[in-house]
């Protein structure tokens, strides 16, 4: 976890509130990583 994942985490109460307030219309999650998290390598656990 990391600080893009705490942005993306912390979120989802306010665009509820917003997808609510429009009636429960889908609300876009935004990208914190503005495309980052394409760059990222994978971790393994275990081999």
């Amino acid at each position: 976890m990391d600080v893009y994942d705490l942005a993306e985490w912390s979120c989802l109460a306010p665009l509820t509130e917003i997808s609510l307030n429009k009636g429960s219309v889908p609300v876009q999650i935004p990208d914190f990583t503005r495309g980052g998290w394409k760059k990222l390598k994978a971790v393994e656990f275990s081999k």
